[in-house]
């Protein structure tokens, strides 16, 4: 079972400190997840790569980044689940809901996942650098990782406040099965008015990334108490462990069945 408790020490861990991409802080944090995910029997890999784009105002936003890859071999190898979340946070805020939730929900998945049977398909964990800085480690991963060709759907995991019931706020291509599939999990929730929003709203997640190039999947997110959203109000005490463990018993509920189901 998900364990928001578990999940919530691991946010305490790694959310002591704002951890901005190229930090001596980040790089401590990048360490421990690495090891949390070899301890959950992951064989993992850091991607490092230099990354530029064109943000608005013609200016060119560009750093070197260095994602955390791992992946969970499953019994019949034909295609592969990924699971997003970014491990960098903003420079004035420590990220314990932006990202540092879905980066714990993630592991804790992971960890549920592997005390039980093998999965028939694969697990692919990204758990990108330079996030805040415009999506620099998801690009990478998506022009760069061999293991794109064998992503067949994408679930990221955000937070844009500290509390509230996880929202699917954003979907891929081909979404229908997916959001069949959503319904029958634990307290789903969505909105057609967030699709419409997403589309005009200044920013974006790693989940674009994958969306633009035509993967099917699923973004979540809580968004109560606006807040603490990109700021040093963003700490561990006040994330709120009743969104965590919703939104982990999400992750862990489309993690099985889909890896079971198939494509």
């Amino acid at each position: 079972q998900f364990s928001g408790g578990r999940a919530l020490l691991h946010i305490q861990r790694i959310a002591q400190t704002p951890r901005p991409t190229g930090s001596r802080a980040v790089a401590r944090t990048r360490a421990y997840l690495s090891d949390q995910l070899r301890r959950s029997g992951l064989e993992v890999e850091i991607q490092s790569s230099v990354v530029a784009r064109s943000v608005t105002g013609g200016l060119i936003m560009g750093s070197r980044v260095h994602n955390i890859v791992a992946r969970l071999p499953g019994t019949a190898s034909e295609g592969a689940l990924l699971l997003i979340a970014h491990y960098d946070s903003v420079p004035n805020g420590p990220g314990a809901n932006d990202d540092g939730a879905g980066v714990s929900v993630i592991l804790e998945t992971i960890r549920a996942v592997s005390m039980g049977p093998r999965p028939t398909h694969d697990i692919i964990v990204l758990l990108s650098d330079g996030e805040e800085r415009g999506m620099l480690g998801a690009r990478a991963f998506v022009e760069e990782h061999r293991y794109m060709q064998d992503i067949r759907v994408a679930l990221n995991f955000e937070a844009r406040g500290n509390a509230g019931v996880p929202l699917m706020f954003e979907s891929g291509p081909g979404n229908a099965g997916l959001v069949g599939l959503l319904s029958h999990g634990p307290r789903p929730a969505s909105s057609s008015l967030a699709a419409a929003l997403i589309r005009i709203l200044p920013y974006g997640t790693d989940f674009g990334a994958f969306k633009n190039r035509g993967y099917p999947g699923l973004n979540f997110a809580y968004i109560d108490g606006p807040l603490h959203y990109h700021s040093v109000l963003d700490s561990a005490d006040c994330v709120d462990p009743r969104s965590l463990q919703l939104m982990g018993e999400q992750a862990l509920f489309l993690t099985r069945t889909i890896t079971e189901r198939g494509f």
